[in-house]
């Protein structure tokens, strides 16, 4: 487990990187109580770009609630959701991060939208086009994402796994 702050509170979180990790999250996890997580814990969804996140309680039993988390750490959206439930709960805004405790912990926490979230380890890197052709703007959104993947793949020979999982790259088209 990781320790993150969130606002002025600590809390251990087990992190969601891959896909496999972010799609079982806190499925048929049993609290102690079985309604509950232990006090002060959560799971912290942790994705490679800012997107609409989206998620369901399905084989869930513990109500939470979840913070949506743009790229620079800032909670956009909190919300709860019900256990077992089928319902979609989605960011209205990209978020690169979810985040999941016991339901009402937000509140318990004095956690409001606008506080940061510090997430040890994770770094940066953006890249910026400064002019892209009148042609290619409509395929700007391809661009970005085979730019990311470029990266991606150009560090896998450079950094560990743990290394690459931690890393945040954007790509910002100027207009």
């Amino acid at each position: 487990m990781t320790s993150i702050k969130v606002g002025n509170a600590e809390l251990k979180v087990k992190l969601a990187i891959t896909p496999k990790q972010q799609s079982r999250g806190l499925m048929n996890v049993q609290g102690m109580p079985p309604t509950k997580l232990p006090p002060n814990e959560g799971m912290l969804f942790i994705y490679k770009r800012e997107e609409i996140l989206s998620f369901w309680m399905k084989n869930t039993t513990i109500p939470l609630s979840i913070a949506f988390i743009d790229k620079k750490g800032v909670i956009t959206e909190i919300k709860d959701m019900s256990p077992e439930s089928l319902n979609r709960v989605r960011s209205t805004k990209p978020a690169q991060y979810a985040l999941e405790v016991n339901k009402g912990w937000f509140q318990d926490n004095n956690v409001k939208i606008g506080d940061i979230v510090e997430i040890p380890g994770s770094r940066s890197i953006t890249i910026r086009i400064v002019k892209l052709p009148p042609e290619a703007k409509k395929l700007a959104k391809t661009i970005e994402d085979k730019l990311v993947d470029m990266t991606v793949k150009a560090l896998k020979s450079k950094l560990s796994v743990d290394q690459l999982n931690n890393l945040n790259i954007d790509v910002e088209v100027e207009e």
